[in-house]
């Protein structure tokens, strides 16, 4: 398959799960990860223009690209996704079209929708038959169709000898946003992919100033830890309050046993809740 090419379908989500999960992902940045790869699994349908291929008399092919109409709101303008074609038609019959009359509708798999629709300046708004949704910006479809959102792992770390050192503060756990720092323990009671997680500041060893609102996470993972990584990041974006940034780390196993890291092990972890400490 070529870069141009549209990727294959692959297992279809359960259209009502998918709604089930979106309404909960508006309260919960822990299953931010999740939907997105429900997402990426379902059949989705898209307002169109009206194609002859539609109504039977050709067979479409998206391969060879297609138009879907935009419409605007508040934020800006979007194509229209919907995640069932139940949902497709409760909004069109509750909107005012105009004289021309309504858009049609097309089913495509998800990945191959946005494929298309990955091209720098199309924002998406996906709406459930529930009504929960969900709006794209340009960026964020490219990460989707990267798999940033997905499947995102660790980098591999560095060579030794390449890359410079930090000095970095370990922070106690009551130091930390409490919004980020009850998330964070929830998640990792939850999902049980990490062994630890320390939250530090970055320091100036010239100055020894200290960056109080870089928060440098470390995470010690589980052999095996699947889409922990990849949900948590998002997780933990999504749960950092302004004006504090976060970094996610994720030293190999054999960094933690090293000599420099002596430090790290002797401070309080975020995650496991150590009591006593």
């Amino acid at each position: 398959m070529s870069d141009e090419d549209p990727p294959e379908e692959g297992p279809v989500t359960d259209p009502q799960e998918l709604d089930r999960v979106m309404m909960l992902a508006k309260d919960d940045p822990a299953l931010f990860g999740p939907l997105m790869r429900m997402l990426l699994g379902a059949r989705l349908w898209v307002y169109v223009p009206p194609h002859p291929e539609l109504a039977g008399e050709h067979v479409m092919d998206v391969r060879d690209g297609f138009t879907w109409n935009t419409y605007r709101d508040k934020e800006g303008d979007f194509a229209a996704v919907f995640t069932s074609l139940r949902a497709a038609k409760d909004k069109r019959r509750s909107h005012l079209w105009p004289a021309d009359g309504p858009p049609a509708m097309a089913e495509i798999p998800a990945k191959v929708l946005f494929h298309f629709l990955n091209n720098g300046r199309t924002h998406v708004k996906v709406t459930a038959h529930n009504c929960a949704s969900m709006r794209l910006e340009p960026r964020a479809v490219a990460k989707l169709v990267a798999g940033e959102f997905t499947e995102l792992q660790p980098p591999p770390p560095p060579e030794r000898g390449t890359g410079g050192r930090m000095r970095i503060v370990p922070v106690e756990p009551d130091d930390v946003p409490s919004k980020l720092r009850q998330a964070i323990r929830i998640f990792c009671t939850q999902r049980q992919g990490a062994v630890a997680v320390y939250v530090c500041h970055p320091q100036d060893e010239a100055t020894g100033a200290v960056d109080e609102l870089d928060l440098r996470v470390l995470l010690r993972l589980r052999d095996n830890p699947g889409y922990f990584y990849n949900d948590f990041q998002i997780m933990a974006q999504k749960n950092t309050p302004k004006p504090y940034e976060t970094l996610l780390g994720v030293p190999s196993a054999e960094a933690w046993e090293e000599p420099q890291m002596e430090f790290l092990r002797e401070a309080t972890p975020l995650w496991p809740v150590l009591r006593g400490r």
